[in-house]
């Protein structure tokens, strides 16, 4: 640790390339104290209007539209799509070609799979997962796993630390 000491020393920044939500927030509070990057790939497109929270990462491809707002240490993947006036929570993972329609809101520590979408001003809770290919038509609640077309809930899950 004495060594990493030494680079937070000289001002650098860091990202935490984990991709397990839980793992990632429970390092981040770790290393307290380090001064987060938030990377925009250079083919990714983040509106003047959106705002993006410390150690986020957006990947080739993805967009983010006017007056979306993404939290903390989220991972916005390749080829995402948040559209207008969506709230992603701290420590989400947005896997490749998910796609939120406008006014989604996505809890803490939430993971959708590889293209689910979420239909306009529907809610994923915190620390849910919805499965790969899912399409969310009514809201998610916390702590719950579901997947299908449309996604349903399949059962609960355990809190995260």
């Amino acid at each position: 640790m004495a060594s990493f000491k030494n680079f937070t020393e000289e001002g650098l920044q860091f990202v935490l390339a984990v991709g397990e939500n839980s793992v990632r927030k429970k390092l981040a509070f770790l290393l307290a104290g380090v001064e987060w990057a938030t990377l925009v790939h250079p083919q990714a497109y983040v509106h003047s209007t959106a705002t993006l929270g410390e150690g986020t990462v957006v990947f080739a491809g993805a967009v983010v539209q006017p007056l979306a707002k993404i939290g903390r240490h989220t991972i916005v993947n390749t080829g995402a799509v948040v559209e207008h006036d969506c709230r992603v929570g701290d420590w989400v993972h947005l896997a490749s070609g998910v796609r939120l329609a406008g006014g989604v809101e996505v809890g803490e520590g939430a993971f959708l799979g590889t293209g689910a979408v979420v239909i306009p001003g529907k809610r994923v809770g915190r620390w849910s997962i919805v499965g790969a290919g899912g399409v969310v038509v009514r809201d998610i609640p916390d702590l719950s796993l579901a997947y299908g077309v449309p996604a349903k809930v399949q059962r609960g899950l355990q809190e995260e630390a």
